[in-house]
């Protein structure tokens, strides 16, 4: 099983879309994710949120053994932070 993962950036969205990470509206530039483990699936993501994600994913314990849902795991992270400011 060929297995890959793929970033690019948008420049210009021809359509309105939701970043899978906050779930919030996506406003113009932002990262368009194309991936195969297990299944195909793409996402699309605010840029910052995908930097963040990354950040998140590095400093964790489970890295490179997780199988969880990476935008689920982003928003548990980001409601933690915001109860300790």
């Amino acid at each position: 099983m060929s297995e890959f993962y793929r970033e690019q950036i948008v420049k210009k969205p021809r359509k309105q879309h939701r970043c899978f990470l906050c779930l919030k509206e996506i406003e113009g530039e932002h990262v368009y994710i194309s991936c195969k483990h297990y299944d195909f699936w793409t996402a699309r993501a605010h840029i910052s949120c995908n930097e963040a994600s990354k950040k998140i994913c590095d400093k964790c314990e489970e890295r490179g053994y997780c199988d969880c849902d990476v935008g689920e795991c982003y928003r548990e992270y980001v409601r933690e932070e915001q109860k300790v400011l």
